[in-house]
């Protein structure tokens, strides 16, 4: 599935989506709402604070990098910012990301990374996982322009908006390392588990 298939995808009912177990790290939300307000102007911060409810107060304009939040309430934001901010165009979420961690990069550190190119960053994904996620696990195979991450053991890694974010953010790293994607999907592998895989020019 692509990124244009992943957006089309059935919404979860909110009962199901709120018992999905796992937390996330909030350094994954990093300055969401300075982003948003960025790129869509301050109304779509105001959209998805609309669409989360009562779950608002959750979620800080700048959450705690370390703190855990619940992965549901990523999963709610991530579906706001598609469907009520960026019209259901899963590439305007490519633009945020890209702007986030263009804006997040020091000008230098921006120069090394373009250097090293995309595998230096996806060898560390799967040591990444456990720091940003509390369930599941991740482990990639990779070539010189290819990478394929498996993904196991958790109930997240079944719905649509997080294989899409992952894509995502996928396509932003990409661009901001100056490199074409040629393959990005997403291939579920059972009710807990997720292929990803990532090829570039």
């Amino acid at each position: 599935m692509t990124l244009d298939d992943l957006a089309l995808s059935e919404r979860w009912p909110a009962d199901r989506l709120a018992g999905l177990p796992g937390r996330v790290r909030g350094v994954v939300l990093r300055d969401w709402a300075r982003n948003v307000s960025h790129r869509f102007g301050p109304s779509a911060v105001d959209a998805v604070r609309a669409a989360l409810g009562t779950d608002s107060p959750a979620l800080a304009d700048q959450p705690d990098p370390e703190a855990w939040l619940p992965v549901p309430l990523l999963l709610r934001t991530a579906d706001a910012l598609l469907h009520d901010v960026a019209g259901g165009d899963p590439h305007r979420l490519v633009d945020l990301l890209h702007d986030a961690t263009a804006a997040a990069s020091p000008r230098v550190a921006t120069w090394l990374a373009r250097r090293l190119g995309p595998t230096a960053f996806f060898k560390k994904a799967p040591d990444a996982h456990p720091h940003l996620y509390d369930v599941g696990t991740v482990t990639a195979s990779h070539t010189r322009d290819s990478v394929t991450f498996h993904c196991a053991g958790a109930a997240l890694f079944a719905h649509p908006t997080w294989a899409l974010l992952q894509l995502a953010a996928l396509s932003a790293l990409l661009r901001f390392l100056q490199r074409t994607p040629t393959r990005l999907t997403a291939t579920p592998a059972g009710p807990d588990a997720l292929t990803l895989t990532v090829a570039w020019r």
